[in-house]
């Protein structure tokens, strides 16, 4: 009798999984965006620390360096309008834009080597 409760249970709240529908949009608060962009940031920096710290020392070919340092040229001006946005509520991010500094984070994370 347990087993036959469990299967149906677990049927019916799988079958609620299927017929859900996505949003259309996403809300996210200025706190949740704070607390995130944190995260990024903090994420960032300490890849380009990583990153720079191993050029100096020669671990990683002029090219890789070079590579990093046009990330984080691309990085600035992205890190800037975050900045912006925590300051001034009143303004709508720019997701695309901000995803574009999560795909450099993943870029650098690609380039940096790995924890000594």
């Amino acid at each position: 009798m347990r087993i036959a409760t469990w299967c149906l249970l677990s049927v019916l709240l799988g079958g609620c999984a299927l017929f859900a529908v996505p949003a259309d949009e996403l809300r996210v608060s200025r706190g949740e965006f704070a607390v995130i962009w944190a995260d990024l940031h903090a994420a960032y920096a300490t890849l380009l620390y990583r990153h720079r710290q191993a050029c100096r020392a020669g671990h990683l070919p002029p090219d890789v360096c070079k590579q990093g340092e046009d990330l984080h040229a691309k990085a600035v001006d992205i890190k800037r309008e975050g900045d912006r946005l925590l300051r001034r509520p009143d303004i709508e991010p720019d997701w695309q834009r901000l995803g574009t500094l999560l795909s450099v984070v993943i870029g650098l994370a690609t380039l940096a080597p790995g924890p000594p």
